[in-house]
């Protein structure tokens, strides 16, 4: 009977041990990166057409040097083609490591939009970490 329990142990514990593990920060599962300790996107259309981007990027103290983000609002045309609203993007950096933005824009008609943004963090711990990504919305 031990001998039992002790395969069926060590094969639970083999099946445990080969699950891939992430980092989990505030937000949910995110992947591991070299200069980013977490990082945010809020994107929220208002029922008057205000679209309100947000993001926070916290960087590592003494890791992080560079934070630079990128990013368009776009309006669906049809299927998958989307369109850059005119005036609702913007290009940032800041050195440090951390950066926070809350930026607004009126938005010129109902229909379904989207955030695509870009940020490209750069530190002392190898490549610069490249995170990219669409956040839906619309009004």
């Amino acid at each position: 009977m031990k001998k039992v329990l002790t395969i069926i142990l060590t094969a639970l514990i083999f099946c445990i041990s080969i699950i891939p593990a992430h980092a989990i920060d505030d937000y949910g599962v995110m992947p591991c990166y070299n200069n980013v300790a977490s990082q945010r996107t809020g994107f929220d259309i208002s029922s008057s057409g205000e679209a309100t981007v947000s993001v926070t990027i916290r960087g590592y103290q003494g890791v992080t040097t560079r934070i630079v983000i990128t990013y368009e609002i776009q309006k669906k045309l049809i299927g998958n083609i989307w369109q850059d609203v005119d005036g609702a993007g913007w290009r940032g950096e800041n050195t440090g490591n951390s950066f926070s933005i809350t930026h607004s824009y009126q938005l010129p008609e109902s229909d379904e939009y989207r955030l695509s943004y870009m940020y490209e963090v750069y530190g002392t711990e190898g490549e610069p970490d490249v995170i990219t990504g669409f956040e839906k919305a619309e009004y």
